[in-house]
C-alpha cells in the first residue's frame, strides 16, 4: 500500500476531503498533516502541526512511513483522482519525482533542471516552482529547519531528496491544475524562497551548487565568488541578513570589490545612505586597481562602457559636494554596475533603489 502525506496548509474542509477520499478509493494510505484540532477519521492517520512548525510534523511522518517512498501532497493543489492515480503509479524508487504540471491554457509550471547546480537559480530567481505535488523517500522528510508553508516544505523536503539520492526527475505524466490555483500552489513569496535557499546552503557543499568554477586553481576565490552570488541572491529575496552573512564568510577568503558593493546596495535598501556612498567608492576603486591587477585571479573585471563609469562618477561626486546623499549613492552605484555584468546578471538593477 502506498502512501499519501497531505499537507492541509489551511485548505477549507471540502478540498482536504476531496483529497482523502480519492486517495482512500486508489488504496492508498493517508497521513494528514493539520493545523486544526479535530477527531480521528477512520482510515487517516492524524499528525498534528503545532505552532505552525510543519517541519517538526513531517519529521513524525517520516518516522510513521520509515523505508517507503511516499507522496507529499499539497492540499491546495485541486487535482482528480484520475491524476492522483498517475503519481501513485509513479512513485518508487530512491529518486524523488516531479510531475509535469500543465494549466487549462497548456501551460506548464515544471521545472526540468531540478538538480543541485540549478537549485540557487531555481529558488532565487523562478517565479513558478513545481511545489503541489512530489514523490519522495519518506527519510527526506525528516530534518528540515522551521517551516511554516507547504511549498516551502516540500521544496526543503526535494533538497533533502537530492543531498542523499541525487537529481529529481521529471515526470512525463501530466498532471491538470486550474489557471487560477497555479499561483497559490507552484510560487512561493521572498521569504519562504529566502528560508529554502538557507536550508540548501547548510545542506549541499558549495562545490556541488556551483560546479563550474574552476575549483582546482583558485579555490578560496571561487568560494568567494560563489558566496557573492548567493549574498545577492538573498539581497533580490529582501533577506538582509543572510546576504551579510554570506559575505562575512567571502571576506575571510578575498578583498573583492563584488563584497564592497553588495554591502554598499543592502545599506542602501535600509537607508543608510552615507554608508552605502562610503562602500560603492571604495568598490569603484577595487575595481579600478583589479583591473589592471588581473594576474593570479580566477576573475578579471574589464568594464563595458568606461564613458559611462566616469559620467556617473563625476555625477556623484558632484551630487555629494552639493550633499544630495541619495543622488550620489545611485549615481555611483551605476557606475558599478556598469563596471561589472554580475549585478545585472543577478538581477539587482530592478531592486528598488
Amino acid at each position: 500500500m502506498k502512501t499519501i502525506v497531505i499537507l492541509e496548509n489551511n485548505q477549507n474542509e471540502l478540498q482536504k476531503d476531496v483529497h482523502i477520499a480519492n486517495a482512500k478509493e486508489l488504496g492508498a494510505r493517508v497521513v494528514l498533516l493539520s493545523q486544526a484540532q479535530r477527531p480521528t477519521e477512520p482510515g487517516v492517520e492524524l499528525i498534528h502541526v503545532t505552532n505552525g512548525e510543519l517541519n517538526r510534523s513531517l519529521d513524525e511522518a517520516a518516522k510513521i512511513t520509515e523505508g517507503e517512498t511516499v507522496i507529499v501532497l499539497d492540499a491546495a493543489l485541486k487535482i482528480s483522482k484520475e491524476d492522483l492515480s498517475k503519481a501513485l503509479e509513479a512513485c518508487s524508487g530512491t529518486h524523488a519525482k516531479l510531475f509535469s504540471l500543465v494549466d487549462e491554457t497548456g501551460q506548464s509550471y515544471c521545472s526540468h533542471d531540478f538538480t543541485s547546480e540549478q537549485l540557487p537559480a531555481q529558488i532565487g530567481y523562478q517565479h513558478f516552482l513545481p511545489m503541489g505535488i512530489v514523490s519522495v523517500p519518506a527519510v527526506a522528510m525528516s530534518n528540515l529547519d522551521e517551516t511554516t508553508s507547504a511549498a516551502e516544505a516540500i521544496c526543503k523536503v526535494l533538497i533533502n531528496a537530492i543531498s542523499e539520492a541525487g537529481p529529481v526527475e521529471t515526470q512525463t505524466a501530466e498532471i491538470q491544475i486550474d489557471k487560477e490555483n497555479a499561483e497559490a500552489t507552484v510560487s512561493m513569496n521572498n521569504a519562504a524562497r529566502a528560508s529554502a535557499l538557507r536550508f540548501l546552503i547548510h545542506s549541499i557543499n558549495i562545490e556541488e551548487l556551483f560546479p563550474n568554477h574552476s575549483w582546482e586553481k583558485h579555490q578560496e576565490e571561487c568560494a568567494a565568488a560563489c558566496y557573492h552570488t548567493l549574498a545577492a541572491t538573498f539581497i533580490k529575496l529582501e533577506d538582509y541578513n543572510s546576504a551579510i552573512e554570506c559575505l562575512a564568510l567571502s571576506d575571510r577568503l578575498e578583498d573583492s570589490p563584488r563584497s564592497l558593493a553588495l554591502k554598499g546596495l543592502i545599506a542602501l535598501q535600509k537607508g543608510e545612505t552615507l554608508t552605502a556612498v562610503a562602500n560603492m567608492v571604495s568598490s569603484l576603486q577595487e575595481y579600478e586597481r583589479r583591473k589592471k591587477e588581473t594576474e593570479g585571479h580566477y576573475l578579471s573585471f574589464i568594464p563595458k562602457d568606461l564613458e559611462k563609469i566616469n559620467t556617473n562618477l563625476q555625477s556623484g561626486l558632484s551630487a555629494l559636494n552639493k550633499r544630495e546623499n541619495d543622488t550620489a549613492a545611485n549615481c555611483f552605484r551605476e557606475a558599478v554596475f556598469h563596471f561589472d555584468s554580475f549585478y545585472e546578471d543577478c538581477g539587482l538593477q530592478s531592486v528598488k533603489q
